[in-house]
């Protein structure tokens, strides 16, 4: 498999992703990148309706709940390997291991990091 970036999501123990190979990346800054984010990605799938989504072996949750009420993160290219930017709950070795054959990593140099954009929605506090 061709190493990819993009955006992926846990499911309801599922993954869920949309990329690209690392020669179509868009350049962003130093890294290369899957263009968009995960609430147009997410909006798009839910337009498109349930049936679209079943005969893409997407799961129907994708309608009834927002993007980022699932763990989600981003694949990168960077000029020293790739980076798996993550909720902090995928960042166990087993998810990991799931993700970087997801993108097709598997010989690269791959780090992984947290990032608040990936945080859920109800870890967020807002204050009174």
């Amino acid at each position: 498999m061709t190493a990819r970036v993009g955006l992926f999501w846990h499911v309801d123990a599922h993954w869920v992703a949309a990329g690209k190979p690392v020669a179509e990346a868009d350049v962003y800054g130093d890294v290369l990148t899957y263009d968009g984010g995960h609430a147009e990605h997410w909006d798009r799938w839910q337009e498109a309706g349930p049936r679209w989504l079943a005969a893409h072996s997407l799961p129907p949750a994708i309608m009834t709940s927002g993007y980022d009420v699932h763990p989600r993160g981003r694949v990168v290219k960077m000029t020293h390997g790739f980076v798996i930017y993550a909720d902090r709950r995928l960042m166990e070795r087993k998810y990991l291991a799931e993700i970087v054959a997801l993108f097709g990593l598997g010989g690269a140099p791959v780090m992984s990091s947290t990032d608040s954009h990936y945080r859920l929605s109800s870890d967020i506090y807002y204050p009174i």
